[in-house]
């Protein structure tokens, strides 16, 4: 088949689908490699944990050690229970480790060494706990032993026998060295110390026997021999099971430290396999990664010439014949339709696109015939309606100019007769205002006696408003005298009484004054303790001498408003007086006033009717006034209105004439 049948999109989906085959083949190389990556990481990921917990085991496993030797140290229940936890916490960190060598397949030797520590320590713990209890009776046996023999050595010292004396004296001393070498080989567990307790509790049985073959004097003394039977019997024995379980104790501790160093060996020879089969699983993954590189570049550099070479072939046979055609198409756009179309026996898109363009060719050639016919047609028309606006023109100037003739006559005749209207309407109009200016002058008369007559009576009334005024002026006055003397008297009272507050004030700074001075007094007998009282009471009599000279002050100031305040009472009463006197003349003048606007009154009504009469007159001189203005003012606008339309007629015909010379011109 040849290449250029086949279609361009077949061309490139084959080029693609070799490429994507390609592609794929990198991919499952690239999967497989990182598959095989992602399985050595991960078991190194687990090898570096499962080394990291062993080495941690080291750690966890001295401090268990360090808690037991505590534990065994103190014989406290907390110490115990503080070593309990640290084995449970070591025995699940082991268990958690175990989990994850199980992974690794590791882990056997270091449970079977944890197991060997855990028995190791239960013994340990027994041995401790047995020991506690030990002591604890020993403890008690001493604190019996001990206040019995010191009650006997007392009551036989006081008994009058010497020799029990001295026996029961011995047995307190054995009594005193046996608690005390107990206790020191608790303390120092040595051997030593374990044999001289044994034999200082022998000494004490030996002891205790001679004194009780004695007859003892009194009845205490022998109840008190009695009770110590049964402690330095027991005694030998107790110290010497105390003695078994230190030793015990101590063999149990060895044997928990071999068992914990054998458990930290295994842990170390676990972790130093894991890192040998950490450097191991490093070098493969290395190895394996650089094999993975190596394939992929090679991959990629064939992927990229197949790639290549594709692409130039695929391109080489759509580019150039797609160049050709844009030039046979640049030129066809040029209107060079003389051009040849290539490719028109190719079987492509290529080959259908030459085809499109020998379409189009031909179409443009029959486009530019059909527009030569279409110019042809165009002169023709353009002839015809020539011919056509001329006969039109002529048609509308033979109707339109008569029409315009005709209007522009009947203007100018509107125009004569409006002038002769307004003349005659100016003519009226003066004699009017001659009639006008007369009736003006006997009204102007009328309204100036009626203004004088209504002056009068204004001013009348205006006296009578103001005596009115100044009537109840003067009583308000009177009113707001009274007022004011009643606020004044009470000014006066109020000042006396400031006047007792003062006096009263003035008797307190006096007392505080001496308080002050016999606090003054109190603090100088005290010495130095009162220095600080006597500041105080020095600054109060200061306040106290100031508050004095202030309500002197006061006091003054408070005579000196009384004073005034007499004064403005008195002079408020004879104001008052007054403002009655100028209240009654107010009341004369107000009368007398009323009478004067009653006649004044009777002059304002007679000019009134008169002035009524000649407003009559002037009314109606008002009125065919304002009907001739009205007539001159129609014939104004009918003279303005003909002008207008003698305007109009003239711009018509001039429209007109424009308009069929436009028509004709075309």
């Amino acid at each position: 088949m040849h290449l250029n049948n086949l279609s361009m999109s077949k061309r490139i989906f084959g080029g693609f689908a070799v490429l994507m085959g390609l592609f794929f083949t990198l991919g499952g190389v690239t999967i497989s490699g990182l598959s095989s990556t992602e399985n050595r990481m991960r078991d190194l990921v687990v090898i570096n944990q499962v080394a990291a917990d062993f080495a941690e085991l080291r750690t966890l496993t001295s401090q268990v050690e360090a808690s037991a030797q505590t534990a065994m140290g103190t014989g406290l229940v907390r110490d115990i229970d503080g070593a309990r936890a640290g084995l449970a916490e070591l025995r699940h960190a082991i268990e958690g480790i175990l989990a994850n060598a199980a992974a690794a397949g590791r882990g056997g030797v270091v449970n079977d060494a944890l197991n060997a520590v855990s028995a190791e320590f239960n013994r340990v713990i027994a041995t401790i706990e047995r020991r506690r209890q030990l002591l604890d009776k020993l403890l008690a046996m001493g604190i019996d032993m001990g206040t019995t023999a010191e009650a006997l050595d007392t009551q036989a010292a006081g008994a009058g026998d010497a020799a029990f004396a001295s026996a029961a004296s011995r047995v307190r001393t054995m009594v005193d060295n046996s608690r005390f070498l107990i206790v020191r080989f608790v303390m120092t567990n040595s051997p030593a110390d374990s044999g001289l307790a044994e034999a200082e509790a022998t000494k004490l049985k030996t002891a205790y026997a001679e004194a009780s073959a004695m007859t003892p004097p009194t009845p205490r003394t022998k109840r008190f021999i009695a009770a110590l039977a049964e402690d330095i019997k027991a005694l030998p024995l107790v110290t010497a099971e105390l003695i078994t379980s230190s030793a015990e104790r101590a063999s149990a501790a060895r044997a928990l430290s071999e068992a914990l160093g054998r458990l930290r060996g295994a842990a170390k020879a676990e972790a130093d396999d894991l890192n040998e089969r950490r450097g191991a699983a490093i070098g493969e993954t290395q190895a394996a990664q650089s094999l993975m590189e190596t394939v992929v570049i090679v991959v990629i550099v064939g992927l990229t010439l197949i790639g290549a070479l594709m692409g130039w072939l695929g391109g080489r046979s759509i580019t150039v014949p797609i160049i050709r055609m844009t030039t046979v198409m640049h030129r066809l756009a040029h209107n060079e339709l003389s051009v040849e179309v290539p490719a028109l026996d190719r079987g492509d898109e290529i080959g259908r696109m030459a085809r499109a363009v020998q379409v189009f060719k031909e179409n443009a050639q029959a486009v530019n015939h059909f527009r030569a016919e279409q110019a042809e047609a165009e002169m023709r028309a353009a002839r015809e309606r020539r011919l056509t606006m001329d006969a039109l023109a002529e048609d509308f100037q033979s109707h339109v100019s008569g029409v315009v003739h005709l209007v522009g006559t009947a203007a100018r005749e509107m125009g004569e007769t409006s002038l002769s209207m307004a003349s005659m309407s100016e003519q009226a109009t003066n004699q009017v205002a001659t009639v006008a200016v007369a009736a003006e002058k006997a009204s102007d008369n009328v309204r100036t006696v009626a203004a004088a007559t209504e002056e009068l009576n204004s001013s009348t009334a205006e006296i009578g408003r103001h005596v009115s005024r100044a009537n109840a002026t003067a009583v308000g006055a009177a009113n707001r005298a009274a007022q004011t003397d009643t606020i004044v008297r009470s000014l006066a009272d109020a000042a006396q009484r400031i006047g007792e507050i003062v006096s009263m004030i003035s008797g307190i700074a006096g007392q505080t004054n001496m308080l002050a001075l016999n606090a003054t007094i109190e603090a100088a007998r005290a010495g130095e303790m009162g220095r600080g009282f006597a500041v105080v009471a020095g600054e109060v009599k200061n306040l106290a001498s100031q508050t004095a000279r202030a309500t002197d002050e006061i006091s003054g100031q408070v005579g000196a408003i009384q004073q005034v305040t007499a004064q403005a009472v008195e002079a408020i009463r004879e104001i008052g007086s007054t403002i009655g006197e100028i209240g009654k003349v107010s009341a004369v003048i107000a009368s007398a006033v009323e009478r004067q606007m009653d006649a004044t009154r009777e002059i304002a009504r007679s000019a009134d009717l008169a002035a009524t009469g000649t407003a009559e007159v002037l009314a109606n001189i008002a009125s065919v006034t304002e009907v001739v203005a009205s007539a001159g003012k129609a014939a104004a606008r009918v003279l303005q209105d003909s002008k207008i339309l003698s305007q109009t007629s003239t711009e018509l015909n001039t429209q007109t004439d424009s308009f069929i010379g436009r028509i004709r011109v075309g």
